[in-house]
């Protein structure tokens, strides 16, 4: 080992007004996985970028860690910058060696930056290098390997004395030499480890409150150091991949395994023993070795197989119980999961950042820096002093190229304070019914305005898809959600929409939808039932489309052969048919593309009457009633046919309300004959005016029977 004293090469780029010193814990570690910055502070609960995305430059951002100045500090792997996250703005920037390739920093007494590097390209000498607060170098630490072997140097951690603590490998998989140097840079103490597999180098090391330094590979598994000699303590190996190890604030040390582990879960070691405290099992092996983190309250939390997925699991650190578990609202982690002050977790899930909450898994925000085309390739997220979010991403144009731009940006603190939850009435999520049977290509809303919370208001709203009784991908964030109806083709097709709604306090609400799709050709008139007397000239009904082929109208009765109403009449959505006989008390109609008719949609039985019969004679039903409207919804100017049949002759009115009950438009008023009825309403007022879009009832009143039902107007 080798201790070079500074060169003191810094470069400032301009002056800064920082607020000042900021109150709050700093992390000593990124392999501590912030257990020592947790705070009561609020986290961010939007994506409000404090300043236009900024390049980093073609070097990626690495370590990100913040000072007590305010100021954050990162790797470019061949220098090291510090910016302000309030405005992006460059603070000074020290270069490195054009021959080494540096790690993330970690953060020591005075605001001190201790930084691992590697020789650049080949295999050769690797180190630590430490920075005071200005980016002037203090002293340079070289490490002499074999020069043949792939010599690694892990991520840092720096204790309250500015001891520093590391690991470094000639070969990842032999031996690792753990080391210790003081403050001043000098070895206090090196230990090798044999036959341990080091190939992640972000598994740095965790400090125990009690000296005790503790590292993880996968052949040896969580080795426990004397912090002061450096002699092993103790070795356990749960076995497989293993994740960091975390310290719990009861003091047990958590490791989390991945991949081919004979017994999969979260470990717990007893720091003095090294005897397992207990494991919370996993149903399956899990595929990523993310460490666990750790709530405000110290629950443990891990990403792993759940029922039906991957699952965000809640652990209790005394026992290992479990505290419960949700579907992890995201399809995959690329990150491991972030705490914010106040629980709100943070990840990267491909193009998009992602903020939940880990009780009630609502999404909070989504953040998608880089739109377009390309890919975004995760790198870190950094909860700031203030609640702020700072990140850092490579911005791809091709994805399966390892170039980029790599970017940064800052996501506002919220304002205002957490509520206070201890008397709070929770939300209640309410879906307003839209008409149930929808037309494809149409615009519906998903309105879920009537929601409420009686004393904190609604916090976040969140609208997915159910596939199954599994939830989709996030469709919105707002109390709307504006479905676009795609043509089933094949059949009606139901679907069901979860919206979810909590309020400050993250007490949770939801409510389902389901709605009814239909098909393109789907026959709307006749309706189930409807009587039909031979003589009169009803007009059949179907959803049109925009397919200009010739529709096919045939006609079944009792089961018989197909009649041909209509060869090739214009696809318009109307047809008016003089009804012929024999009469029919179970007649059908199918209406497809003219050549095409196993695209044939099918209308429900109805009746044709003749009097002479007395099938479905009209009298002997007696049956007065409201049919329905159709087209509903109704697109552009198409006009709005209710149907409605009489026992007999009588007197029958139609008119239509707009939302608040007053009176648009009366469509009849009047004496109508027996039989199936039809009055057209054009969407214009009793003024002549054309209406605006939106829900209107329409009104049937004759004799005794009354029926209100609703018609929606689209554009």
């Amino acid at each position: 080992m080798q201790r070079k004293p500074a060169l003191g090469l810094s470069i400032a780029l301009g002056s800064l007004a920082l607020a000042g010193p900021v109150d709050a814990q700093w992390t000593t570690s990124r392999s501590d996985n912030h257990r020592s910055s947790r705070s009561e502070v609020y986290a961010s609960q939007a994506a409000s970028p404090l300043y236009p995305v900024a390049d980093v430059g073609a070097r990626p951002a690495a370590g990100v860690v913040q000072g007590p100045s305010g100021l954050v500090y990162f790797s470019r792997t061949t220098d090291l910058q510090a910016r302000d996250p309030e405005t992006g703005a460059i603070a000074w920037t020290t270069p490195f060696s054009s021959t080494r390739t540096y790690g993330g920093p970690s953060l020591g007494p005075g605001e001190t930056l201790c930084v691992p590097w590697e020789t650049a390209g080949v295999p050769g000498p690797l180190g630590v290098v430490k920075l005071d607060s200005a980016g002037s170098e203090l002293w340079t630490v070289t490490y002499t390997v074999n020069t043949g072997a792939l010599p690694q140097m892990s991520h840092l951690a720096v204790d309250a004395a500015g001891n520093v603590y590391g690991r470094f490998t000639e070969n990842p998989y032999t031996n690792y030499t753990a080391f210790c140097l003081d403050a001043a840079g000098n070895e206090l103490w090196s230990t090798t480890v044999p036959v341990g597999i080091f190939s992640m180098k972000e598994h740095g090391p965790a400090l125990g409150d009690d000296g005790a330094v503790y590292y993880t590979d996968n052949l040896v598994g969580l080795t426990r150091l004397d912090g002061a000699t450096g002699a092993v303590d103790w070795t356990s190996n749960p076995g497989g991949a293993l994740s960091s190890p975390v310290i719990a604030d009861n003091g047990l040390v958590l490791v989390h395994t991945a991949f081919s582990a004979p017994s999969p879960g979260l470990y717990a070691y007893d720091p003095l023993t090294g005897a397992q405290a207990w494991q919370y099992p996993y149903p399956s092996q899990a595929n990523g070795d993310l460490p666990p983190s750790l709530l405000q309250d110290g629950e443990a939390l891990v990403i792993a197989p759940g029922a039906g997925g991957t699952h965000l699991h809640r652990v209790d650190v005394t026992d290992g119980s479990g505290l419960g578990s949700i579907p992890l609202p995201v399809s995959v982690a690329d990150t491991e999961p972030v705490v914010g002050g106040d629980d709100t977790i943070y990840l990267w899930s491909g193009l998009t950042f992602v903020a939940f909450s880990p009780a009630s898994g609502i999404t909070k925000f989504q953040y998608a820096p880089a739109a377009g085309a390309g890919c975004v390739q995760a790198e870190t997220v950094t909860p700031l002093a203030d609640g702020s979010i700072f990140l850092t991403w490579r911005r791809k144009q091709t994805c399966n190229v390892s170039s980029g731009l790599n970017q940064f940006g800052t996501l506002a603190a919220p304002e205002g304070q957490p509520p206070v939850c201890t008397a709070n009435i929770g939300p209640s999520a309410i879906i307003a019914e839209p008409d149930s049977a929808l037309w494809p290509g149409t615009s519906v809303l998903l309105d879920g305005t009537g929601s409420s919370d009686p004393d904190n208001g609604i916090a976040f709203w969140e609208w997915r898809a159910l596939i199954g009784t599994t939830p989709g991908p996030v469709l919105s964030s707002e109390p709307t959600y504006t479905l676009l109806t795609a043509d089933p083709s094949s059949g009606p097709l139901q679907q069901q929409y979860l919206l979810r709604v909590v309020d400050p306090c993250d007490v949770l609400s939801a409510d389902t939808l389901s709605v009814t799709i239909l098909p393109v050709g789907t026959v709307v008139a006749p309706a189930p039932g409807e009587i039909w007397p031979i003589g009169s000239t009803p007009t059949i009904e179907w959803l049109a489309g925009n397919a200009p082929t010739g529709r096919v109208i045939q006609l079944s009765r009792d089961g018989g052969p197909w009649e041909d109403l209509a060869l090739g009449t214009p696809n318009d959505g109307a047809y008016d048919w003089t009804v012929t006989g024999p009469a029919t008390s179970n007649a059908v109609l199918r209406i497809f593309p003219a050549g095409a008719v196993i695209f044939a949609q099918y209308s429900e039985p109805f009746t044709i009457t003749d009097g002479a019969t007395g099938i479905g004679d009209v009298a002997a039903i007696g049956t007065t009633r409201l049919l329905g409207a159709s087209p509903n919804p109704s697109r552009f100017t198409d006009p709005v046919r209710v149907r409605f049949e009489l026992a007999r002759s009588a007197h029958a009115s139609v008119r239509i309300y707009d939302l608040r009950g007053a009176r648009v438009r009366t469509l009849l008023d009047g004496v109508r004959p027996a039989g199936s009825n039809v009055v057209v309403w054009d969407r214009n007022d009793d003024a002549g005016r054309p209406v605006a879009a939106g829900v209107y009832f329409y009104r049937f009143e004759s004799g005794e029977v009354r029926s209100t039902e609703k018609v929606s107007l689209v554009r």
